[in-house]
């Protein structure tokens, strides 16, 4: 990974993203991205071979609620299928 994303770089990624950056957001973001990309790298060479794969650390699964009919608060004021409501203006 590159230690220093070029302005030049940063342009490219801008156009590709349809932004307009001025000269201090290219050189701002030049190091920010920069970091983000160190970062990336840091976290590429870790050992992970012992660690294994999972898609929720948490465990849980499917914590949905039962579905229970209820009856509507403005069930009393239809008309055919239709809420009943004050004209909105």
């Amino acid at each position: 990974m590159p230690k220093n994303l070029s302005k030049k770089s940063v342009e490219h990624l801008a156009k590709l993203a349809k932004l307009e950056l001025s000269k201090k957001e290219l050189e701002k973001y030049s190091k920010d991205l920069s970091g983000v990309l160190d970062y990336v790298s840091e976290i590429s060479q870790l050992n992970l071979k012992d660690i294994k794969p999972t898609a929720n650390a948490v465990g849980l699964e499917n914590t949905m609620r039962q579905d229970k009919i209820k009856k509507l608060n403005f069930s009393n004021a239809n008309s055919g299928q239709y809420f009943e409501t004050k004209a909105v203006l």
